[in-house]
C-alpha cells in the first residue's frame, strides 16, 4: 500500500528562503539508463527558440557533422524538417532538426539538435521568458547516482539576459509555461507558472512559481500533485492575494493528503499549511501550521 511519503517530503523541505536559491530539487531522480525524449519533440513549421550560448549548427543531422554556424541564446529558428537521427547526452535525448534562420540580412539554413531547443517561451509586455532543460546532473551519493535535468528560466529584455534561475527536475514530462499577473503582490510585474506535468495516475505533477520584479527571479517552493484512484492522494496550491481568502503581502500554502484501504475506505487524513511574507526584495516563511 502506498503511503504519504510525497505529502512528508513536501513538509520537510519548506525552509526559509534565501534571497536567490540557485538550484531547487522537484521530483524523484532517475537512473542513467533513463532518458527524456517527448519534451524535446517540435512540430514541423513551428517557431522554436535556442536556449544555449553559442548553440552549433551542423551541415549534417550528426553530432560529429562540421560546424557551419553557430546561434546566441533566444535567436528564433524555425523547423523545416524532423530528421529521424537522434542524439543523447546525459539524460536529454532529442533528434536532430533542419531549421532556418535569418542572420543579419541573410536567411540561412542548418542542423540543430533539439536539446538545444527551449521547452517553453513567452512573452508579456517587453519581457521574454525562456525556459529549457540545458544538461543534466549528477546527485550521486555513497549508494547511487541520480541524475536530473537541469533547468533554467531565462528573462531577457530588448535582446539582452536581464536574469536567470536555475532548478532540477527529476521527470520531464508535458511542459506548459503561463505569463500571469502579480496576483495583488507589490512590486512584482508578473508571476511565471511552470508545469510539469504528470499525465497517468502515480506521476505527479510539479508546478514551480517565479515572482519577477522587472530585475530578478524571486522562487516560491515547487508543488507537488498527485494520485492514484483509490488508493491516495497529495495536492497542493498557493492562494495569492488577489485570490478568494488571500492577504495583503502573503502567500499561503494549502496543502492535503489521504490514503485509502484496499476497498477504497479513508485510513488516514491529513492537511498542511504555510504562509509566506512578500517583503518586496523576499519570500519569508511565517509558523507552518499542521492540522
Amino acid at each position: 500500500m502506498k503511503k504519504l511519503g510525497i505529502f512528508f517530503f513536501l513538509i520537510l523541505w519548506i525552509g526559509v528562503f534565501a534571497q536567490k536559491p540557485v538550484l531547487w530539487i522537484g521530483g524523484v531522480g532517475q537512473n542513467e539508463d533513463f532518458t527524456y525524449g517527448d519534451a524535446f519533440f517540435f512540430e514541423k513549421g513551428t517557431e522554436q527558440r535556442v536556449v544555449v550560448e553559442h548553440a552549433k549548427v551542423r551541415e549534417a543531422p550528426l553530432y560529429k557533422a562540421r560546424q557551419i554556424d553557430s546561434l546566441q541564446i533566444n535567436t528564433p529558428i524555425k523547423i523545416l524538417n524532423i530528421t529521424t537521427e537522434n542524439y543523447t547526452m546525459g539524460i536529454r535525448k532529442a533528434p536532430w532538426y533542419e531549421v532556418s534562420y535569418r542572420k543579419g540580412n541573410e536567411q540561412k539554413t542548418g542542423y540543430l539538435w533539439g536539446g538545444n531547443l527551449a521547452l517553453a517561451y513567452g512573452k508579456k509586455d517587453q519581457t521574454e521568458y525562456l525556459l529549457g532543460a540545458i544538461g543534466t546532473i549528477d546527485l550521486a551519493s555513497s549508494l547511487n547516482s541520480r541524475l536530473v535535468l537541469h533547468v533554467k528560466l531565462f528573462a531577457f529584455e530588448n535582446g539582452k539576459q536581464v536574469d536567470q534561475i536555475s532548478f532540477s527536475w527529476g521527470e520531464l514530462n508535458f511542459i506548459s509555461m503561463t505569463i500571469g499577473d502579480n496576483k495583488g503582490l507589490e512590486g512584482v510585474k508578473t508571476i511565471v507558472r511552470i508545469d510539469n506535468v504528470g499525465e497517468a495516475c502515480g506521476v505527479p505533477t510539479l508546478t514551480n512559481y517565479y515572482l519577477w520584479t522587472g530585475k530578478t527571479f524571486y522562487p516560491l517552493n515547487t508543488l507537488t500533485n498527485v494520485s492514484d484512484a483509490g488508493v491516495f492522494y497529495s495536492s497542493a496550491e498557493y492562494i495569492f492575494p488577489s485570490d478568494k481568502g488571500g492577504k495583503k503581502s502573503q502567500i499561503i500554502m494549502k496543502a492535503e493528503a489521504a490514503e485509502f484501504d484496499e476497498n477504497e475506505k479513508l485510513i488516514k487524513k491529513e492537511k498542511f499549511k504555510a504562509t509566506f511574507l512578500w517583503t518586496g526584495e523576499r519570500v519569508i516563511l511565517q509558523k507552518p501550521n499542521k492540522k
